[in-house]
């Protein structure tokens, strides 16, 4: 599909699909706020939701990255 984003990693080629990206983004998205949920409710202490809020926010930022036509590896 012309409008897909192929990048190469390594020997690991990915495609990512615009409507892909978005039902990840949607689910991400989801995500967070449960973790907010939980994390207000107690259910989850600082330093979990710190790690998962990160862990996900990181994921939604190579989203938007791919989206952007902006790669950066570390």
């Amino acid at each position: 599909m012309a409008t897909d984003m192929i990048i190469e990693l390594g020997k690991t080629v990915t495609v990512y699909d615009p409507s892909e990206r978005a039902e990840e983004r949607d689910r991400l998205t989801e995500d967070l706020r449960r973790l907010g949920r939980a994390y207000r409710a107690g259910a989850v202490d600082d330093e979990e939701f710190d790690r998962e809020s990160s862990a996900i926010q990181g994921r939604l930022d190579d989203i938007e990255d791919v989206a952007g036509g902006v790669f950066t590896y570390t």
